[in-house]
């Protein structure tokens, strides 16, 4: 055999080797997690690029303001109940059709009146839905005095489990706690909010990816299962909404209210109700405390949006169907699998480091753009990340055995021609504009 020919042959092997070594890199990368972030950014990034998007106006937002707090003059920690008993009343009476308090209402007031006047508000609205918070690690639950619980049309938590890299994007619809009867499930806030506007029964049928909730042959709602996916439409301002202390002091259109779901919910920046999202939604906070606090609201609130915002996301992602499915993982391992055979590719001679670089460039953002395609048109959220990681390290694996085979292959043609011909005559054999044979006659 032609030492040549051997050299070539033991490129290829490596060549294969480090396919089938990138390829199952990669995929135990991506089983372990470890590219979850970069695929979380770009998930991000598909909302980014598409924008912002018109809600329903199924969903309108009473905001607990700085304008509130100043005109009501809210005590430090706390606002008061009697103030929310006038906003329920004001509400109730322009026609809203189901009420969300965004609050827990765990402790009793410091006058016992103003709670016996919300709890009779919300018996005669008859239309309001409550917050809790469901136990944690390390965190009891905490639910609302009794005397809410007998008058409300429902309950539900509003716990925010944001992804590791502390954007929220999902929520839970169930939190089951166990008893002696077996285990309860509580419904998440946005959930209950969206079972009582529709009028449902809490009457539940799981499946394996989804579940129904209400009756099986009258109105129901089919959900996706175990967790719902945030189809952010935008960040607060997406929602029509009015400041507190208006609907308080019954300042405001009763038609924007009407028929429609209210939420009511703090947006002070002091009662740290913020969560990062795709969207990076609460413009207002850094404009509305600049002067006050300069950068730390900026920091801290400014590329955030408001709790209660974000149930309304939830609210309008359930009503209008848009639920984003994940692309099965199964299928993310075989595409990587696939291209990283494909990558073997960029071993070849030609066309080289700067057109092996091209061609990445070009496939990288053609699965991109693929994939944000797809996430426009079917709302299937495809990881994008380690398909193109795998492309990646398959072009720098190959210009590394490219460089190196070519140091093989110029100190092997040299040792054997070098001391015989000229240097021109070596090089023009190195490029193979000249063949030669090693096998005698």
């Amino acid at each position: 055999m032609e030492p040549q020919k051997r050299l070539f042959r033991s490129y290829l092997l490596y060549a294969c080797l480090s396919t089938v070594f990138l390829t199952a890199l990669v995929v135990i990368g991506y089983s372990s997690g470890l590219l979850e972030r970069a695929d979380l950014a770009l998930y991000n990034l598909h909302f980014s690029w598409r924008g912002p998007q018109p809600t329903s106006g199924r969903t309108i937002l009473v905001l607990m303001d700085q304008k509130s707090a100043t005109e009501l003059e809210r005590r430090k920690g706390s606002w008061s109940r009697a103030h929310i008993t006038r906003a329920l009343g004001n509400l109730c009476r322009a026609g809203a059709d189901v009420i969300g308090l965004d609050m827990v209402f765990f402790a009793p007031s410091r006058e016992a009146e103003e709670d016996d006047a919300l709890a009779e508000a919300m018996d005669r609205c008859g239309n309001v839905v409550v917050a809790k918070f469901v136990a944690e690690e390390g965190k009891a639950e905490v639910t609302a005095l009794p005397k809410f619980q007998e008058v409300m049309l429902g309950e539900g938590f509003i716990n925010m489990f944001p992804d590791r890299d502390g954007v929220l994007r999902k929520i839970p619809f169930f939190s089951a706690k166990p008893s002696p009867e077996g285990l309860i499930l509580s419904p998440s806030f946005s959930l209950e909010m969206v079972r009582a506007f529709l009028n449902l029964d809490f009457d539940l049928d799981f499946q394996k990816d989804h579940f129904r909730i209400g009756a099986p042959e009258g109105r129901n709602l089919v959900l996706p299962y175990p967790e719902l996916h945030i189809h952010f439409y935008g960040g607060t301002r997406g929602f029509q909404h009015l400041s507190f202390s208006d609907v308080v002091l019954n300042r405001f259109d009763a038609e924007l209210v009407k028929g429609r779901i209210v939420l009511i919910g703090s947006s002070l920046a002091t009662d740290k109700d913020f969560f990062a999202t795709p969207f990076s939604g609460h413009e207002e906070a850094g404009e509305e405390y600049r002067e006050k606090f300069g950068e730390v609201v900026d920091k801290d609130t400014g590329a955030k949006t408001v709790g209660v915002a974000c149930h309304a996301q939830a609210i309008e992602t359930m009503l209008n169907g848009d639920f984003i499915r994940t692309f099965p993982g199964k299928y993310v391992v075989m595409t990587i699998i696939a291209l990283g055979i494909l990558g073997i590719g960029f071993y070849a001679q030609r066309p080289g480091a700067l057109g092996g670089l091209l061609i990445l460039l070009i496939a990288a953002g053609a699965l991109i753009g693929l994939s944000h395609l797809i996430f426009l048109r079917r709302l299937l959220w495809i990881e994008a990340v380690p398909p193109v990681t795998v492309l990646a390290l398959q072009y720098l694996s190959g210009i590394a055995l490219q460089r190196a085979y070519s140091r093989q292959k110029t100190k092997l043609v040299t040792g054997l021609f070098g001391k015989y011909v000229s240097r021109g005559v070596v090089t023009d054999i190195l490029r193979g504009n000249i063949g030669v044979s090693l096998a005698g006659s």
